[in-house]
């Protein structure tokens, strides 16, 4: 659970709206903050074997707010084997 400070000109969920990722789950997790890691992920993507464990991927971006990042651990982290 996250709680979000209550000061004047923060953001508010109405105004600003929430960012949520729609990705469905995987065996392996890959948080980063670099778009070259999510590129260099998906080179690879192409050259492991077919029966390789399913991979994804999320830019630390889209997980900024709270409720996002509450709805992502739900949703797919809490599926994963691995988050990197």
């Amino acid at each position: 659970m996250h709680r979000l400070a209550a000061t004047p000109g923060g953001w508010t969920p109405e105004s600003d709206g929430v960012i949520f990722v729609e990705q469905s789950p995987g065996s392996i997790i890959l948080l980063t903050a670099a778009d070259t890691d999510i590129q260099c992920l998906a080179a690879a993507i192409a050259h492991l074997p077919s029966n390789f464990p399913s991979i994804r991927a999320v830019h630390l971006l889209n997980l900024q707010q709270p409720q996002s990042i509450d709805d992502y651990a739900d949703k797919v982290l809490s599926q994963a084997n691995v988050i990197i």
